[in-house]
């Protein structure tokens, strides 16, 4: 079991809403200038794991930033957060709930955080 707090990224196209269980934590864009940001906030807390939804490809780069900063990240599947918003009661659906949604569910879930790829690994798979 890791202390510290898990962390809820819901993403968007043009930014990054970040939540913990208790709380909304930031908003950043959703670009280098803003991962540089999410990354200084969470450096000033103990984070277990920073959790986003599976989105494609917007964020990717999110992800990307945020083990390069030596953070555990893992990516999960949005229909068990959204099962697990309905089992808490959460019907509404705004950037700042789902951020904390996803924080909660990390919690009580502990997903599997990512590996980092090998060398020239990321490549390949943009190419693929």
């Amino acid at each position: 079991m890791s202390c510290g707090e898990y962390v809820g990224i819901d993403i968007a196209k043009a930014e990054l809403v970040i939540a913990t269980p208790a709380a909304m934590l930031l908003r950043v864009p959703n670009d280098p200038g803003g991962f540089k940001a999410l990354i200084a906030r969470l450096k000033s807390l103990s984070v277990a794991m920073v959790v986003m939804e599976s989105t494609g490809c917007y964020g990717r780069e999110a992800a990307t930033a945020l083990i390069a900063a030596g953070f555990r990240v893992a990516i999960v599947q949005p229909g068990r957060v959204r099962h697990f918003a309905a089992s808490l009661g959460i019907r509404a659906k705004t950037d700042p709930i789902d951020a904390q949604v996803i924080a909660r569910f990390a919690a009580a879930t502990t997903p599997q955080p990512l590996t980092p790829a090998a060398p020239g690994v990321a490549h390949l798979r943009a190419l693929v």
